[in-house]
């Protein structure tokens, strides 16, 4: 055998190797990569789980609507219910960056909360959109340093019409030990 031929062999061979390796490691780097973005769900399941977000949406979905003139800012909201609306779409605007930045996966956070993401949009929107113009004209008078309030929610209500969580589903094939209608 002459001496380029097995020196064409031996660099195949190699790189061949460094291929399979670089292979390995990239879906190691990938499984880690999700292992982390199911770490970082669970704290996000801790927090949607706890009574107390639990009575705010309650709240939001119950007693909150119709109660409230609709043209009114979600700052200029009773205390009560004020407190108890900020504590759900402060949440759900995090979520909504972490979603953006993809530092949580959207199709599990759309696919597990996408319907109360809508529902609390629909009951909330009015009052959100009059505060965002609120923030909007202070803004302009150099008072406020935030026009875009939960913006970032707003896109995860978007990414949730888009994409609602009833697909996501039927993509995962989930089964059900009882089939409605």
């Amino acid at each position: 055998m002459e001496a380029p031929l097995v020196l064409s062999l031996v660099s195949t061979l190699l790189s061949l190797v460094a291929l399979i390796a670089s292979s390995v490691l990239a879906y190691r780097q990938a499984m880690a990569a999700r292992s982390q973005a199911m770490i970082n769900f669970s704290m996000v399941l801790a927090r949607v789980n706890s009574a107390e977000f639990l009575k705010n949406i309650d709240y939001i979905r119950g007693d909150f609507p119709g109660r409230f003139d609709s043209n009114v800012p979600v700052s200029e909201l009773p205390l009560e219910a004020r407190d108890k609306i900020v504590a759900v779409v402060n949440y759900f605007d995090q979520l909504g960056v972490l979603v953006a930045f993809r530092a949580l996966d959207q199709e599990i956070v759309i696919g597990y909360m996408g319907n109360w993401l809508d529902q609390v949009w629909e009951i909330l929107e009015c009052h959100i959109l009059g505060e965002r113009n609120k923030r909007f004209i202070s803004k302009r008078r150099n008072e406020s340093i935030s026009s875009g309030y939960l913006k970032y929610f707003d896109h995860l209500v978007w990414l949730a019409r888009a994409d609602p969580p009833e697909k996501i589903q039927r993509r995962q094939k989930l089964r059900s030990v009882v089939e409605l209608g």
